[in-house]
């Protein structure tokens, strides 16, 4: 028998409250940009195997017609509104910074002038050397002022605790939490950053897209290793895993569940 879910609102990005839930099984997912109709297949498959809870891991919207080939059939407002009636916490990814005209609070050395917005795609590129995406290929969305609003008040991070165990969200790893910069950094050195300052049990990213879910702790020797789709993996304390995307492109797309009492995940792959 499961035990009763108790939920308190909260994230570390402000009173930094924990968010307390006493369930057996999480549904994590992220990177949907926008694809409504995998995104209602996540959140069927999620409810379908038994998850008490549902969190998303950021970049909701932003569309590339490079490399997304659901153009016809994108629609952001639908992916905001099943994640506001579905997700507990959706956290904000890169993309949605830059569609709602955020600035990160977590800026990863790079200045951003309050105008930041208001300058050409060259003069971005000149002031931080290149580093940023600066989302030359995206489409509007044409969201409504409403979903606007929801993307502005997305928290950077949450801390949930889920029967002792306290996990934390992001959609990406510290300094660049939010996924803004190119991949130019030192992902290894900045995961053991980004333990020391948020001092969690687990820690849960999206932002990288992975054929499955990465896995990097003790028991990688601190190495990325990649956990394919259907294959059940132990956590330890420490672990900082990385969730599948839920859109279709070139990798194979899915959501992750995490089994609180057993100390478990999985990964369950999505047909598109």
């Amino acid at each position: 028998m499961r035990k009763k879910t108790w939920f308190q609102t909260g994230h570390l990005g402000s009173a930094r409250c924990p968010v307390k839930i006493y369930i057996m099984l999480i549904a994590f997912i992220s990177d949907i940009h926008e694809d409504a109709r995998m995104l209602e297949k996540a959140l069927r498959s999620a409810h379908t195997l038994g998850a008490e809870r549902i969190f998303c891991l950021g970049d909701i919207t932003g569309y590339s017609p490079i490399n997304q080939n659901f153009a016809t059939e994108k629609n952001a407002a639908a992916c905001i509104d099943l994640l506001r009636e579905h997700c507990e916490i959706s956290i904000a990814g890169n993309h949605d910074m830059f569609t709602a005209r955020r600035l990160s609070e977590f800026t990863a050395g790079i200045h951003y002038p309050g105008n930041w917005y208001d300058l050409s795609f060259t003069e971005k590129q000149r002031l931080t050397g290149n580093k940023v995406w600066l989302y030359e290929h995206e489409t509007d969305p044409r969201l409504s002022p409403d979903h606007i609003e929801w993307l502005r008040t997305l928290p950077e991070i949450a801390c949930i605790d889920a029967g002792g165990m306290k996990i934390c969200l992001t959609h990406y790893i510290y300094p660049d939490v939010s996924g803004s910069l190119q991949m130019g950094h030192e992902p290894t050195n900045d995961a053991l950053e980004h333990r020391e300052k948020f001092r969690c049990d687990l820690y849960l990213s999206g932002h990288l897209h992975p054929n499955g879910c990465i896995v990097q702790g003790k028991k990688t020797a601190h190495r990325w290793v990649n956990i394919d789709f259907g294959e059940k993996y132990y956590v330890e304390t420490g672990d900082y895993l990385f969730a599948p995307a839920c859109l279709r492109h070139a990798f194979n797309c899915g959501i992750l569940l995490l089994d609180t009492v057993t100390k478990s995940l999985r990964t369950v792959q999505l047909m598109s």
